[in-house]
């Protein structure tokens, strides 16, 4: 399947991601996987605290709300979940 106008370009349905996004250059942006949030916690100084099923909370003694993470490591992220990584990476660093 592809997107009316990007003759040749590969979108994401073809890459097997689900919910492509474009950025404003008509640039298609993939979603980056879970495993990917987890290594940057864990490179950032969060341990993972475990959870139920496939949630993995990750706790910092500098933050003040654990981190849940939801999914497979090869699913792809949600827009939240790369927020909430981002946000809890840089109040870290305070």
């Amino acid at each position: 399947m592809s997107v009316p106008g990007t003759a040749g370009i590969v979108t994401g349905w073809e890459i097997g991601c689900k919910r492509p996004k474009w950025n404003f250059k008509k640039e298609l942006v993939v979603p980056r996987k879970i495993r990917e949030l987890i290594a940057d916690l864990e490179a950032a100084g969060f341990e993972d605290r475990g959870g139920k099923g496939s949630h993995r909370n990750f706790v910092h003694p500098r933050v003040a709300k654990p981190v849940t993470i939801s999914g497979k490591a090869g699913d792809y992220s949600k827009n939240y979940q790369e927020r909430a990584v981002s946000k809890a990476i840089e109040e870290s660093k305070s």
